[in-house]
């Protein structure tokens, strides 16, 4: 009778077993699955989160250089600059503004280059030797606002 009652236990109980691992192993299976979902899920909003702040950020930047260059146009070291080529006056003056900009601001690698109507370098604060190229060809945002005689703001090489 004995060996019956192995049977009928084997019967039973390895069946349980086998039930129990599929059980136990489909928990874990779902288990990572919802993790890795979950994850998805908390990178995409951080993706999007990061995004907005990159974009909100972005548009300060743009904001910021669009009103500085209007203000620099009509700034009287650029204007003498345009009128009668003052290098060394102009030069002189727009260093001075960019230090009052360093103590001022926390942005410190502010840099000037004029260019005049046709595109051609007047000064760059930085390199005040290096003037008179034809930037047409490389600079293409300056192109466009001598077409459209409106001021823009882009990110481009050069």
């Amino acid at each position: 009778m004995l060996g019956g009652f192995m049977t009928i236990g084997k019967r039973i109980f390895f069946p349980l077993i086998i039930l129990i691992v599929v059980f136990i192993l489909s928990l874990i299976a779902n288990y990572y699955y919802a993790i890795s979902q979950e994850k998805a899920s908390v990178y995409k909003d951080e993706l999007k989160q990061y995004t907005i702040f990159f974009n909100k950020e972005y548009q300060k930047r743009k904001d910021f250089g669009l009103t500085n260059a209007i203000m620099l146009s009509g700034n009287e070291y650029v204007t003498s600059l345009m009128l009668d080529g003052s290098r060394g006056y102009t030069e002189k003056g727009l260093k001075k503004l960019l230090e009052e900009f360093k103590k001022s601001t926390s942005l410190k690698n502010i840099k000037i280059h004029i260019h005049d109507s046709s595109v051609h370098s007047m000064l760059r604060v930085w390199a005040p030797n290096k003037f008179g190229d034809d930037l047409s060809s490389f600079r293409k945002t300056l192109v466009k606002v001598k077409e459209t005689k409106k001021p823009l703001v882009a990110i481009e090489l050069g």
